[in-house]
């Protein structure tokens, strides 16, 4: 095939259909602090995860983490650097191969004196992972928290009041509502009457739980003979959901297995049964902790007994 230097083939691409981007939030950002942002779009914006980045114009401004709610509707977490100029800071929204400028702009005010910020990643304290659930507890760190006590303190979640449970320095112990949404949620922190900035939380679905643990054949494990080393054991997990096997790994006394084979139990039920071959190096006893982490959500451990090789 040869082609003609003086007339080239050319591809036009297709006119992308034009809308605007407009930001929702308008509250000032405090230098030294975390606060969320929304920005919105016209119908025919089609924002996608992995996709779509949001670009601060200021550099004292980083995005830590950005949800894509809907084609049109971005929530992000932002941090303000404490030696953010005054002033104010745009935005840009990166889309595939499109770049729109966000129409509107924040204000950057410096920090009052004893300011304070929420620190947006909770802790499950079963865990002390970053995995909390609708109805769980978590731990809320609050930097420079002054001695307070719990009725100091009012937490919404998702709009729904939390319940502070105590207070131990920076750290918030509280139960999240349980009526609120998997995903991205606004928490909204007050302490002696005055309002931290809003920011957003990560609501994960709760997690799995094991039902069982059985031979191949079926046989219970703590009924039967203890699990030995090279044993092929049949784990019945519940609530991974649509989580992806390559992301599950099974924790036997420490010691990571992966699956060799997992199928669903009935189209009823959330069950997945999971096939592991038993690690020659799980240490030995009769109550071994086994735990399913899918990501960060952890099951509690379900005791197992194991005998020596």
């Amino acid at each position: 095939m040869f082609l003609d230097a003086l007339a080239p083939p050319v591809f036009e691409y297709p006119e992308m259909p034009g809308y605007s981007l407009r930001l929702a939030s308008s509250a000032p950002l405090i230098a030294g602090t975390d606060a969320m942002v929304e920005i919105t779009a016209d119908p025919g914006a089609a924002f996608r995860t992995g996709w779509t980045e949001l670009i601060p114009s200021a550099p004292h401004v980083l995005v830590r983490r950005l949800w894509v709610v809907a084609p049109n509707r971005l929530l992000a977490n932002i941090r303000v650097s404490a030696q953010a100029p005054s002033g104010t800071v745009s935005f840009s929204v990166i889309n595939g191969l499109r770049a729109d400028p966000v129409e509107g702009a924040l204000q950057i005010v410096p920090a009052a004196q004893g300011a304070l910020s929420a620190e947006p990643n909770l802790i499950n304290p079963a865990t002390g992972r970053r995995s909390v659930y609708p109805g769980g507890e978590a731990w809320l760190r609050i930097p420079n928290l002054p001695g307070v006590a719990p009725a100091e303190i009012s937490i919404a979640v998702g709009g729904s009041p939390a319940t502070v449970l105590g207070v131990n320095g920076e750290q918030v112990h509280l139960k999240l509502p349980a009526g609120v949404s998997i995903g991205p949620a606004v928490l909204n922190v007050t302490v002696r009457g005055q309002p931290l900035p809003a920011v957003l939380v990560a609501l994960d679905p709760p997690p799995p739980s094991v039902r069982a643990v059985t031979t191949t054949s079926g046989s219970l494990i703590p009924q039967q003979a203890a699990a030995r080393p090279g044993d092929f054991l049949v784990i019945y997990v519940e609530g991974l959901g649509e989580t992806d096997m390559e992301g599950v790994e099974i924790l036997i006394g420490g010691v990571s297995h992966s699956s060799i084979w997992s199928y669903p139990v009935s189209r009823d039920e959330d069950v997945r049964a999971i096939w592991v071959v038993l690690a020659p190096n799980v240490p030995a006893g009769s109550s071994v902790p086994l735990i399913v982490a899918a990501g960060e959500r952890l099951s509690a451990p379900h005791p197992l007994a194991v005998a020596a090789d």
